[in-house]
C-alpha cells in the first residue's frame, strides 16, 4: 500500500502484519537492527522469494543515516510510524502470520471484538527494539516476538508500464 511519494518514489508497506518473528535468534542477547537477522532474513530470503527479477528493478535502496544501514526491505521507525499513520496504528495479520502465533490474545490490545497485535519497528534504544499496538509505542524486550510489516521505496519512473 503507498504511504508516502518523496523525490519521484513511492515509500510502499504491506496493509496487514505478514510474519511474526524476532529481531534475533539468541534469548536475552540485545540485537541492534543493523546486525539483526531479522534484517538478514528480509534482504536476502524474503526479497528474492516475493519479488520478481522485473519488480526487483523497481525497488530503490533506502539508507537510514542514524543507523548506518541501506537496504532493500526494510521496517518503519518509530518516527516514521508514527508521522505516516498518526493514531491509526492498529493492523491485522495475514492468515499465515496468525498461523504462526501473531494473533495470540496475550500478544495484543482487544478493541471492540477484535484483537490487534504488537508489530515491529527498526528503532532500537537501550537494548530495546519498539514495538507498536494500536495508539502505542512500546519498548519491546531483546528476544520479542512481534508481527512483521515490511516496506520499500518504489522508483515511480518505473511503474508508468504497470
Amino acid at each position: 500500500v503507498p504511504v508516502d511519494k518523496k523525490d519521484g518514489k513511492y515509500l510502499l508497506v504491506t496493509r496487514h502484519v505478514i510474519d511474526y518473528r524476532r529481531l534475533g535468534t539468541e534469548p536475552g542477547r540485545s540485537v541492534h537492527w543493523s546486525q539483526s537477522e531479522l534484517r538478514r532474513w528480509l534482504n536476502d530470503e524474503f526479497y528474492n522469494k516475493v519479488f520478481t527479477d522485473k519488480e526487483k528493478e523497481m525497488i530503490c535502496d533506502f539508507s537510514d543515516s542514524e543507523l548506518g544501514t541501506t537496504d532493500k526491505v526494510f521496517l518503519l521507525s518509530i518516527e516514521e510510524a508514527d508521522m505516516l499513520y498518526g493514531d491509526d496504528l492498529y493492523v491485522l495479520g495475514t492468515d499465515y502470520a496468525n498461523h504462526k502465533g501473531f494473533d495470540d490474545e496475550d500478544m495484543g490490545r482487544l478493541v471492540g471484538n477484535t484483537w490487534f497485535h504488537y508489530w515491529m519497528t527498526r528503532t532500537c534504544e537501550n537494548d530495546f527494539n519498539y514495538l507498536i499496538s494500536g495508539t502505542a509505542q512500546w519498548g519491546g524486550g531483546r528476544y520479542e516476538l512481534a508481527g512483521i510489516r515490511p516496506a520499500i521505496w518504489v522508483d515511480a519512473s518505473k511503474l508508468s508500464g504497470r
